[in-house]
């Protein structure tokens, strides 16, 4: 009919014009938001870290190096919150003269601690773009260092290495030049020492959504 033909022409007159603008735009600019998890890693068998939910916000911002690559750099602001459990704490009443240890049922033997991390991270890599249209899904790779702005238990710490792998799935409205998407990911933080006992490693996975603007 001549309805069902108007509605098909705008149908693919929008989508028309929903990739001319993704292919016109260079660059792109991200606010980007959403929770993440926080697992600590260690040699130390006496305590126990249980991630609990944090917070992650920042920006990112793409330049395209080819129709489907992008060079990307990306800030976040990040609260990092985990669950420190720690077993078999002995005192020292506990302890008679020989050294034999007495478990002493008055006194705790675990502990639980909550923790909160503050950190910025600065990272760069790559973007790899899917098949243009309306949704279109992208991948990235990237690597920086994680600077930590207040550590529990700690004073300052040292820059450390950090790699990041994610997706994500945006949607352009048609002959628009932002965009709404959902991205998770992963970054692992690597120790400062590999020989270190008590020294930790990082993995924080999370869930952004956010507004990307192509211009």
């Amino acid at each position: 009919s001549y309805n069902m033909k108007k509605l098909l022409f705008l149908f693919f007159l929008a989508c028309s014009l929903s990739l001319a603008a993704q292919n016109s735009s260079k660059n792109s600019l991200s606010v980007t938001a959403g929770p993440n998890w926080f697992a600590q890693f260690s040699k130390r068998s006496d305590i126990q870290f249980i991630p609990k939910t944090g917070f992650s916000a920042g920006l990112d911002y793409t330049r395209s190096i080819t129709a489907r690559w992008q060079v990307r750099v990306l800030g976040r602001y990040n609260i990092w919150r985990s669950l420190a459990k720690q077993n078999n704490l002995r005192w020292a009443s506990e302890f008679g003269p020989d050294g034999t240890w007495t478990p002493d049922p008055s006194l705790p033997h675990s502990v639980e601690v909550d923790i909160t991390d503050k950190s910025w991270q600065l990272m760069a890599g790559l973007r790899y773009w899917g098949k243009p249209g309306p949704f279109r899904w992208y991948a990235d790779a990237e690597s920086g260092v994680t600077d930590y702005i207040e550590q529990q238990g700690s004073g300052a710490a040292p820059l450390r290495f950090t790699v990041g792998l994610g997706a994500g799935l945006e949607w352009q409205p048609p002959a628009r030049h932002f965009g709404v998407f959902v991205q998770p990911g992963a970054r692992y933080i690597f120790p400062l020492s590999a020989e270190s006992a008590v020294d930790f490693n990082f993995l924080i996975l999370s869930i952004e959504s956010g507004v990307r603007w192509h211009f």
